[in-house]
């Protein structure tokens, strides 16, 4: 597959999830006792994060790289960024 075929939204979500993932990856081997399985849940949380905050966020008009920062950043914080966005949706229902 060739990377042109995607559309610059998916190269985005993509970049996005890379970074949100290597936050993540950043995040569990600072913790003291780094396990393999804990290592595979924070790569799953931290994309399933970045990949929420890139579809939350895309549509504010900002730059491509800050959307993307901002949404590395959450791949490093996302079990906090996963509760704050279910108590806003919580809110909403």
């Amino acid at each position: 597959m060739n990377p042109d075929d995607f559309s610059p939204e998916a190269k985005s979500l993509l970049g996005a999830a890379t970074l949100a993932v290597l936050g993540g990856t950043v995040r569990a081997l600072r913790t003291p006792q780094c396990t393999t399985r804990q290592l595979a849940i924070e790569f799953v949380t931290s994309m399933f994060a970045g990949v929420i905050a890139w579809l939350i966020m895309r549509g504010w008009g900002m730059s491509d790289y800050s959307l993307v920062a901002l949404v590395g950043a959450s791949g490093y914080v996302a079990p906090r960024v996963l509760d704050i966005i279910s108590k806003k949706a919580c809110n909403l229902l």
